[in-house]
């Protein structure tokens, strides 16, 4: 999961920043509510995603980044 935020923040240049709304988790999932903006090629772009954790010995085994607007996340 961190290769794909650090991959993500290369993209925009390291604007991307994320604000965590909710967690929510038990021992086998978690699920996080959050909302991000970066600018990327001299637009600013904001979004709201759903992110669901399935865990495993304790670390991330699996994650699903489910965007309320997927085209929001396009540029």
């Amino acid at each position: 999961m961190m290769e794909y935020v650090r991959q993500r923040r290369e993209l925009v240049a390291g604007t991307l920043a994320i604000t965590v709304h909710d967690v929510l988790a038990n021992d086998e999932y978690g699920l996080v509510i959050a909302s991000a903006t970066a600018t990327r090629h001299g637009a600013v772009l904001e979004w709201r995603a759903h992110e669901l954790y399935r865990f495993r010995d304790g670390r991330i085994a699996e994650c699903w980044v489910l965007p309320e607007n997927p085209e929001s996340c396009a540029a």
